[in-house]
């Protein structure tokens, strides 16, 4: 890995376990173990940190994305509502502390219309993996807007999971694909 990724991983876990009031260079460079002042070399202000933390956290989600699609994209009511669950229980159970800085750092964003916007680039990238999924599947009316929803429902899901609320797996599966099933109508072949 290169400093600029252990730098941004140390932020992320600090985000993570201490929120976005820890987040200083020099406690990043303190996390990270490196010299003092490495952090402000890659990221010279506060806000390129924290753009650097999200294109790291979409660098991660991306390759999760990869493990649990093997490559392929869901092409099935079933196999979509399998990934988004496996999504929901690696987010929730090994990467809780990325899950709970990714959260942190949407919070930091209300009232700063640039932070929103580049948190919205940076969510457009899996929101569109969705999107192509239930494309493949069928005549969706609006495949963007269910694909955002669905999003949504999965963040909600994973903001009460992350903060100690139980959520049944199973209960969400059959919730998920039941969204799924109201908004894509099978292809007749």
């Amino acid at each position: 890995m290169s400093r600029r990724t252990d730098l941004l991983d140390s932020a992320i876990d600090m985000i993570g376990a201490e929120g976005m009031r820890a987040l200083t260079h020099r406690r990043v460079d303190e996390q990270a173990g490196v010299p003092l002042g490495s952090a402000s070399n890659h990221f010279r202000t506060r806000r390129a940190l924290l753009e650097g933390v999200l294109d790291r956290l979409l660098e991660v989600d991306r390759h999760v994305i990869a493990r649990i699609t093997v490559t392929a994209l869901p092409n099935s009511v079933g196999t979509l509502a399998d990934a988004l669950t496996a999504y929901l229980a690696h987010a929730s159970g090994p990467e809780a502390t990325r899950s709970r800085a990714r959260f942190a750092v949407f919070a930091e964003s209300a009232g700063d219309s640039a932070l929103t916007a580049a948190i919205e680039v940076r969510r457009t990238d899996l929101i569109g993996v969705i999107a192509r999924s239930l494309t493949s599947m069928g005549d969706d009316v609006n495949p963007n807007a269910a694909a955002r929803a669905l999003a949504d429902h999965l963040d909600g899901a994973l903001l009460h999971t992350i903060t100690g609320q139980f959520l049944d797996i199973a209960v969400f599966r059959a919730a998920i694909e039941q969204h799924i099933r109201a908004w894509v109508t099978p292809v007749m072949g």
